[in-house]
């Protein structure tokens, strides 16, 4: 296995370093294009606004790399937060932002409901609505810790096999079934579920 987590400058990669050393798993930390070609396993992480990662992406040339890594089909990518939300289309985060287009879906504001507060932040559970390897060994309804204020719709995401509420429900696990993942929470601060949920990508071995 070859790990490799995408440095997009604006992320929190201590806390994913130390989930990583935790599991015992040797990993890189890069944010050269070329490096991606020879990874089998990516997590792209993400904090901050859609459009400024979008953009320090592109200055890269990590946006093209990743879509050309995703449709090889050679390798597994688990975009986490931010990270996930980039794989869809676009984001009215901003001045409606364009993502990598992998997941056919619109990332939204979450509204302000009373009761639920914007920005979501804490622990909430997941529902699991489909099958995933990513769920292996998590019970149904488990708990993560999220933080975020923006998130994917529900419709028309045929990739979308776990969902959680904040006032209305929002995609909160993706698995396309053919290497691409992404969770809106984050699994490195998650505790012992989040560490599963990394444990069972890194296992992944197929698309």
């Amino acid at each position: 296995m070859n790990l490799l987590v995408i440095d997009t400058e604006t992320s929190n990669l201590k806390s994913i370093a130390n989930a990583l050393s935790y599991l015992g798993v040797n990993f890189s930390i890069s944010s050269n294009p070329e490096n991606i070609q020879s990874a089998t396993h990516i997590i792209l992480p993400g904090v901050g606004a859609f459009d400024a990662v979008m953009n320090k992406l592109a200055r890269n040339g990590l946006d093209e790399a990743l879509k050309n890594k995703i449709v090889a089909r050679d390798s597994r990518i688990l975009g986490i937060c931010l990270g996930m939300q980039i794989l869809g289309e676009f984001s009215d985060e901003g001045d409606r932002s364009v993502g990598l287009g992998v997941i056919p879906a619109r990332v939204i504001k979450l509204p302000a409901i009373p009761s639920f507060k914007v920005p979501h932040v804490g622990l909430n559970s997941v529902e699991q609505i489909s099958d995933s390897e990513l769920f292996t060994g998590i019970p149904d309804m488990a708990d993560f810790y999220f933080v975020h204020s923006y998130a994917m719709e529900i419709s028309k995401i045929n990739s979308m096999v776990g969902r959680t509420n904040n006032g209305i429900s929002f995609c909160s696990v993706i698995d396309n079934k053919e290497g691409v993942f992404g969770v809106q929470f984050h699994p490195e601060k998650s505790r012992m579920n989040g560490l599963k949920i990394i444990q069972n990508f890194l296992e992944i071995r197929k698309c």
